[in-house]
């Protein structure tokens, strides 16, 4: 049973998980998205940080369609352009994937972004800092970026299962690499799965790190 607190430990180099290959319509999930759905600018930063640093000149094709380009870490904006912004960053990032493999990729960075603040760390560590406290942590800390959002979990040792129920920002692709980066954040090689079923703004998945 492994107790040791977050680190940055690196993904193992063996963990090699197949391409997700799902056909991902962006301009359906941001007509669908509420128009009053909010999520905080720590997440834009984020991935406007992560695209310079990687793409210098790239600030145009990035903010396409996003209607701001500065942002307070905790306030709120609209979820829509979040979705614009994840949607350009992976074209920039790496086009030569699906849309829904590049979407994974980002989202491996939102575990580890939140948990660098000061109010992440009071959400994601409130029950302690084992990976099982974290998964047990996930509707507060879903509550806290997704206000709409509805998410169960049931988690045992080594394992765990999330549902996610009105998550607009691509639950099935996105948020599938959330908890990849999370079991990887805690030293674990992250072994998801992607449960059928659901509607457009639902996910389930079951994770083990045994």
């Amino acid at each position: 049973m492994r107790t040791t607190k977050v680190t940055t430990a690196r993904i193992a180099p063996e963990w090699n998980p197949p391409v997700l290959e799902q056909s991902i319509d962006a301009d359906f999930y941001l007509r669908s998205c509420p128009s009053n759905a909010t999520t905080p600018g720590l997440f834009m930063q984020d991935i406007v940080k992560l695209v310079t640093a990687k793409h210098h000149g790239a600030a145009e094709r990035l903010y396409e369609g996003v209607t701001e380009r500065r942002w307070t870490a905790f306030k709120f904006y609209p979820l829509r352009d979040w979705m614009r912004l994840a949607v350009n960053a992976t074209k920039i990032l790496d086009d030569s994937v699906p849309l829904s493999e590049g979407l994974r990729r980002l989202g491996r960075i939102a575990f580890p972004s939140l948990g660098a603040t000061m109010a992440g760390k009071v959400v994601l560590f409130a029950l302690g800092n084992r990976i099982e406290d974290a998964f047990r942590n996930a509707p507060r800390a879903y509550k806290m970026v997704l206000p709409q959002s509805e998410v169960t979990v049931d988690v045992g040792e080594g394992r765990g299962r999330i549902e996610l129920r009105n998550v607009y920002s691509f639950p099935s692709a996105y948020h599938f690499g959330v908890f990849e980066g999370t079991v990887v954040e805690y030293g674990f090689q992250p072994r998801i799965r992607l449960l059928p079923g659901g509607r457009w703004c639902d996910a389930s998945f079951e994770a083990d790190w045994r």
